[in-house]
């Protein structure tokens, strides 16, 4: 008996972790505008919680223009593609130097944060050549989860081509 009651624990301590997956897929989805389907695949339910990959250029965008508005002036960024195969989803990491006052810095980071559930700080580095000086130079680490391309592709609407001209709208014969 001794040794099923940790056995137990871990059995249940592996359902509460599908469980928390499971709901925080349904609050994804839900910010997304997307369906969710609890009797789904908890997985595939997960990977739909994500924004599609056209959604890149978009949100960088965004996350950009949100920098400037605070008054942080962004540097050259470096956007890398790494696709996460164990997920199914693709991790678009963007590296963005910039500078500016602290404050704004913060407020950045969180507003960033708040407004796009699919982004992640990996890493924050902070630089000041003078403790007096009002403005620092900050490195960001951020990461961008979107649905792998190929989930996109079995998501997407079937071309013209594929559909029967006897089911296509205003191609009467």
């Amino acid at each position: 008996a001794a040794v099923a009651l940790p056995q137990a624990r871990l059995a249940l301590q592996g359902e509460e972790e599908a469980l928390a997956a499971v709901r925080l897929a349904a609050a994804r989805a839900e910010r997304n505008g997307a369906a969710f389907d609890a009797s789904a695949d908890p997985l595939q339910s997960f990977r739909a919680a994500f924004p599609a990959s056209q959604e890149r250029h978009r949100r960088i965008t965004n996350l950009m223009l949100l920098a400037s508005g605070l008054g942080l002036k962004p540097r050259r960024s470096d956007v890398r593609t790494v696709p996460e195969t164990a997920l199914g989803l693709t991790r678009v990491r963007v590296v963005l130097p910039l500078s500016g006052p602290y404050p704004a810095l913060r407020r950045f980071i969180d507003q960033a944060l708040r407004e796009d559930p699919a982004l992640s700080l990996d890493l924050l580095r902070l630089e000041r050549s003078d403790p007096q000086a009002g403005e620092l130079k900050a490195e960001l680490q951020w990461s961008l989860w979107m649905q792998s391309p190929s989930a996109d592709a079995a998501a997407a609407p079937r071309r013209a081509a594929d559909i029967p001209r006897s089911s296509r709208t205003g191609n009467a014969r």
